[in-house]
């Protein structure tokens, strides 16, 4: 289930939901939390998430991501820090929707080697992917979709379709799946 339905209010000191009543929002977080897939098209609602109240965070389990330009690439990768995500401690699944500009086909979807491609660095997806390598995403809830954006002539309808990236899907996949644990220095652990 992916959902749309979460809204922010601000608040003097944090965002929290919009709720009717706190008893019922006490007995249904966990279960609203853990069962959804929030979908974030822009990286500040992420963060504003990341810096809420650390129990509802930390029951998130599902996140859709979608950049919307290559451009995109570098705003996220400056809030999807070890930091952010590490907040949020039970994901097990990433959606990574890459919306394609026309000028892509020809250039850098050709390039496969992600992680170490000078073009894809200077885009920041390597950062993107470092970031959520410290969690264990589970195959089946771990998807990379590349997709064209039409817009529609008379009505100004928005359609997208799926673009064939070449195999690029399932490589960026294994990079997310490639688990490594973050390093926590002593005083982040509690030692001292």
């Amino acid at each position: 289930m992916r959902c749309r339905c979460f809204r922010m209010m601000e608040t003097n000191t944090s965002l929290v939901p919009i709720i009717i009543s706190k008893q019922f929002w006490a007995e249904a977080s966990g279960i609203f939390f853990s069962s959804n897939t929030f979908h974030f098209q822009d990286a500040q609602p992420l963060r504003r998430l990341a810096i809420t109240i650390r129990k509802f965070v930390e029951r998130v389990s599902d996140i859709m991501i979608t950049l919307q330009s290559p451009l995109d690439m570098a705003v996220w990768a400056s809030i999807l820090t070890s930091s952010i995500l590490g907040r949020f401690r039970n994901i097990r699944g990433l959606t990574l929707e890459v919306i394609v500009v026309p000028a892509w086909h020809n250039n850098i979807l050709q390039r496969k080697d992600v992680m170490r491609d000078a073009r894809w660095k200077a885009l920041k997806l390597p950062a993107i992917i470092r970031a959520f390598q410290q969690h264990e995403l589970k195959e089946e809830h771990t998807a990379v979709v590349f997709a064209r954006v039409v817009y529609g002539h008379d009505d100004g309808e928005v359609m997208s379709s799926i673009v064939d990236a070449q195999g690029l899907e399932r490589i960026i996949k294994d990079q997310l799946l490639d688990h490594h644990p973050r390093r926590l220095s002593k005083r982040g652990q509690g030692g001292e």
